[in-house]
C-alpha cells in the first residue's frame, strides 16, 4: 500500500511547519514522516480544515526547513502486517523494540474460521470469516473520547484505505475465488484493545503496548471451483 500526500502550501513557525495537504491518512501524533529525505515528527492534524475542498492540515516539526516546490509530494509511512493468535502476536510485538517499528499494525487474527457447504449444487464452496485489526500505540490515561479522536479515528481511515485497495487493485483479492457481490464487513471501534476485544471485556491488556484501533470482520463467500474463473 502506498500513501502519497500532495502538499499545496507550507507555513513556517520556527521549526514547526503547517502543511496544507490532500490527505492525512493514518497520521498519529509522534509518528515520523520523511519529506525530501528529511525526517519530521507529526504534532497534529486536522482532517476537517478546509482551505478549499479536499484540503487538510498536517503540522510537523523538524530541524530542516520545508521549502514548498512545484508538485511537492511525499509518501506516508506504511503499516506493518502480521498474522497469528493473540499470544503469538503479543510475543512478536514484545520482541520489537521501537513503537514506530511496529505501528500502525494490520493484524490478521488466527485461527481463521471457515464453514464448508457440502451441497454440490451450491455456488459457494465455503464461507471464510477473517478478523483484521488496525492498531496503533495509544495513551490509555486520557479520556475515551480523546483516545478515539487521536488513535481509533486514524486507524479507521487506515481501514477504509485498506478496504478501498482490496476492492480496486487488481490481483490483491483472488478475484476468481472471492464473491465480491456477497461479502459482509462488520466494523468495531476499539479505543482500548485488551480492555475490550471481540464481544467480551477483559480485566487487563492483552499486549505489552497499549493499543487502540478498529476491528474489521470479513465474511467472505468462496466460490465453488466450477464458478471460479481460474477453476478447471
Amino acid at each position: 500500500m502506498t500513501f502519497t500526500v500532495n502538499v499545496y502550501k507550507v507555513v513556517t513557525s520556527g521549526t514547526t511547519y503547517t502543511l496544507y495537504v490532500d490527505d492525512v491518512y493514518h497520521a498519529v501524533i509522534g509518528a515520523t514522516i520523511t519529506i525530501a529525505g528529511n525526517k519530521y515528527t507529526i504534532v497534529s492534524w486536522d482532517e476537517g480544515y478546509s482551505l478549499q475542498d479536499g484540503v487538510m492540515q498536517l503540522v510537523v516539526t523538524g530541524a530542516v526547513p520545508i521549502i514548498l516546490t512545484q508538485g511537492m509530494a511525499f509518501n506516508f509511512y506504511s503499516p506493518f502486517f502480521a498474522h497469528g493468535t493473540v499470544r503469538e502476536e503479543g510475543n512478536q510485538l514484545t520482541q520489537q523494540n521501537s513503537v514506530w517499528n511496529k505501528y500502525p499494525l494490520i493484524w490478521a487474527r488466527e485461527p481463521v474460521r471457515e464453514k464448508f457447504d457440502n451441497d454440490r449444487e451450491a455456488s459457494h464452496e465455503r464461507e471464510s470469516n477473517i478478523e483484521l485489526y488496525f492498531l496503533t500505540d495509544a495513551d490509555f490515561s486520557i479520556p475515551n473520547q480523546n483516545t478515539y479522536e487521536l488513535y481509533a479515528r486514524p486507524m479507521t481511515r487506515l481501514k477504509d484505505n485498506f478496504i478501498k485497495t482490496l476492492n480496486t487493485e487488481v490481483g490483491i483479492w483472488p478475484i476468481g475465488s472471492v464473491d465480491r457481490n456477497d461479502m459482509d464487513i462488520n466494523i468495531t471501534e476499539i479505543t482500548k484493545v485488551g480492555v475490550t476485544i471481540g464481544s467480551k471485556d477483559v480485566t487487563k491488556t492483552i499486549f505489552a503496548d497499549n493499543l487502540s484501533g478498529v476491528a474489521a470482520e470479513f465474511k467472505l463467500k468462496i466460490l465453488a471451483p466450477e464458478d471460479n474463473i481460474f477453476g478447471q
